[in-house]
């Protein structure tokens, strides 16, 4: 998709809806809806090609605590932090804070993913799950 790495821009929304939707009803259909408003993709580049370029989500590219990629704050327009949390199960809602998208966040068996939406790890790093 060229809007991957030929648009630039500062911040990101993000739509949870459930597969096969159609379009004109993923408004309503959302189970979260956010953005980021810190203009954070300036910081890397203007858009996640270039955020990714220093920030490489491949396997054993460092550990879980030492250098993931940026946690963005975002802001809710339809969900909270709390809906966030219980879209998970139970253990993993101890091992992360709702209310950030993160990227390049490590595992422990060193897998990077490319993007938690909505969480940062902040411990255990079953980034996984």
């Amino acid at each position: 998709n060229p809007g991957y790495y030929d648009i630039m821009a500062e911040d990101m929304s993000v739509w949870h809806v459930p597969n096969n939707f159609p379009l004109e009803n993923w408004n309503l259909a959302a189970i979260l809806r956010y953005h980021t408003e810190t203009h954070f993709l300036r910081l890397y580049g203007g858009n996640l090609f270039q955020m990714f370029t220093q920030y490489p989500v491949r396997y054993n590219v460092d550990s879980p605590t030492s250098n993931r990629g940026p946690a963005i704050p975002i802001v809710y327009d339809h969900g909270d932090k709390e809906s966030t949390k219980m879209l998970y199960g139970p253990k993993p809602r101890g091992e992360f804070e709702p209310g950030f998208i993160t990227f390049r966040a490590i595992n422990n068996e060193r897998a990077a993913m490319a993007i938690c939406s909505g969480v940062k790890p902040v411990c255990a790093y079953n980034t996984e799950h």
